[in-house]
């Protein structure tokens, strides 16, 4: 299955499809670089997603549907 995110990133950059699909059969492994600015944006993004289900909830005519995010994946 993939995500909207791996077809932008195909879309962007057909190359990163092939070394995510090496990295997933652990053939490589990713390399990490320190960026501050990936928490700050990661923040703002939960933020951002807080206040627009609070506006949709506060809707009249929107039910809000959660999905539990606590469950446990099988190993």
């Amino acid at each position: 299955m993939l995500s909207a995110t791996d077809i932008a990133n195909f879309l962007s950059c057909h190359h990163l499809s092939t070394l995510e699909r090496a990295e997933a059969r652990g053939e490589i492994k990713r390399p990490f670089f320190h960026d501050p600015g990936v928490e700050l944006f990661r923040e703002l993004g939960k933020l951002h997603e807080a206040q627009y289900l609070q506006h949709l909830s506060a809707s009249p005519g929107f039910q809000i549907a959660s999905i539990p995010t606590d469950i446990p994946l099988p190993e």
